[in-house]
């Protein structure tokens, strides 16, 4: 088995839970991604009240300056069939075009391709809550992942466990070095630009997954079925919705008539179609966490 690398393409605590899948006619966004253990909902709910004393206070955070992210691409393919490098670069230009906008510059510093057959079917729960039971696994990610917890790694699979498009770990304070080879993204390949996941083959999962690296929840928050300001996303300008949205909804949706807004369809870190028309979206308040968090608990480690 070769490890390829193409290196030097520079530009300018398991948080697996029951993967979600819903919707109808093959509309199924499916994220591992769920609600954080608690240490990690104390950490955005801290950043949540920092933010809010700031805005009343007419203060100003040091929140708005561009922020530089190193970005590491992997693809892991069954034997004979090679990862395509352009699909991978044109997935890198989603991510760089997209973040952009929010003053987030991923930078990428390097991607690797690689052929084994076990390891392109890509099992979340067996990664993270039986790690020693997969030598081989353990030897790709630790050969294939570069830098710290400052540095966003994003791995993609020919398939992945229960038809999950994509799984990412949250920012987290305390989280100890010997534990790094745990951050960062799993993707379904097919979901990169062009690819075979229909509905979700524009580059959005890696986004989606990215604002969970960046320390966003689901719009739905902790609890879905809820309506419950308590249950929310920790962000306060996303509107309180009670489920995630599916294929490409109207834009007056509101699962939660009791609070203001309606639901978050066209957002990001919401289950609509990569294709529907109109653009996706990260809120104001959602770029602030995102800078937020990565200062705070990502920067520098």
């Amino acid at each position: 088995m070769q490890l390829r690398h193409i290196l030097g393409m520079a530009a300018a605590l398991p948080l697996m839970a029951a993967a979600e899948t819903h919707g109808s006619g093959g509309h199924n966004f499916n994220c591992g991604a769920g609600t954080p253990p608690p240490q990690i909902i104390n950490g955005l709910s801290n950043l949540r009240t920092a933010e809010a004393l700031a805005t009343r206070s007419a203060t100003t955070m040091d929140l708005e300056a561009d922020i530089a992210i190193p970005l590491h691409l992997h693809a892991v393919t069954k034997v004979g069939h090679p990862a395509d490098e352009d699909v991978l670069y044109k997935q890198y230009l989603v991510i760089r075009d997209t973040y952009a906008k929010y003053g987030i510059h991923f930078q990428l510093d390097g991607m690797t391709r690689y052929e084994d057959d076990a390891l392109s079917f890509f099992n979340a729960t067996r990664f993270y809550d039986h790690p020693g039971t997969n030598d081989d696994r353990m030897w790709y990610i630790g050969h294939t992942r570069k830098g710290g917890y400052d540095t966003l790694n994003i791995w993609f699979y020919d398939d992945m466990e229960d038809g999950m498009n994509g799984v990412c770990t949250f920012p987290h304070a305390d989280d100890p070095q010997d534990s790094l080879w745990r951050d960062g993204c799993h993707v379904l390949a097919g979901t990169m630009p062009g690819g075979d996941r229909e509905f979700y083959n524009v580059g959005y999962t890696a986004i989606h997954e990215a604002g969970h690296w960046l320390g966003l929840l689901h719009p739905w928050g902790m609890e879905k079925g809820s309506c419950s300001a308590d249950d929310d996303d920790l962000v306060d300008d996303t509107p309180i919705q009670s489920d995630p949205s599916f294929n490409c909804p109207a834009g007056n949706a509101d699962s939660c008539p009791m609070h203001p807004g309606f639901n978050n369809a066209w957002n990001f870190m919401d289950y609509s179609d990569d294709t529907c028309p109109g653009e996706q979206y990260f809120t104001p308040g959602q770029r602030t966490r995102m800078h937020h968090s990565y200062i705070t608990y990502r920067l520098g480690k």
